[in-house]
């Protein structure tokens, strides 16, 4: 192969590999945990089949951006053993890891902008949210999901308005 269909090969292969799959939040989400589960229950089972079990059983993690689940990854990556003999162990490790990415999180100006928003328009409803914590908290969602909620805030109640929210959030 000449330089020039050499070059050329090389460049093409180059340009494909930049298309080469981006980890969705679920699997960088389910890569810190398996880390865990992996070095923590030391079963070949676990081991096999980890991750996929992870993104199939925890279909709502596709809300989290990427920002988020890496956040929340590395921090469930370095948990303590014990978090794997309870439920409520488990959940409050959980509870602690997003707490520290909601301190830790940077927002983006998308999230900065949707939290101007979002804290006036619970501020007319009666609640104080301020920016800041609005930042820290929605730094870690997906754009689809502060998309949802943008289309909550044109709701005329704040009855209407706190419904909206919680079927974005499934709760």
């Amino acid at each position: 192969m000449g330089g020039r269909a050499a070059a050329a090969a090389l460049s093409l292969f180059v340009a494909l590999g930049c298309d080469a799959h981006q980890p969705g939040p679920a699997e960088i989400w389910c890569d810190g945990f398996c880390l865990a589960a992996n070095r923590c229950l030391h079963s070949a089972t676990v081991a096999e089949e980890c991750h996929g079990d992870c993104v199939r059983g925890r279909p709502g993690l596709e809300m989290l951006s990427a920002t988020g689940a890496s956040l929340m990854g590395a921090c469930l990556a370095v948990v303590d053993c014990v978090v794997f003999l309870s439920d409520e162990a488990w959940d409050a490790n959980v509870q602690t890891c997003w707490e520290q990415a909601e301190r830790v999180s940077e927002p983006s100006q998308e999230v900065r902008d949707f939290c101007a928003g979002y804290s006036d328009a619970w501020f007319e409803c009666g609640y104080w949210l301020p920016t800041g914590e609005c930042e820290g908290r929605f730094a870690l969602w997906a754009d689809e999901v502060l998309e949802q909620l943008v289309n909550c805030m044109s709701r005329d109640t704040c009855d209407e308005l706190d419904s909206c929210v919680a079927g974005v959030f499934g709760t």
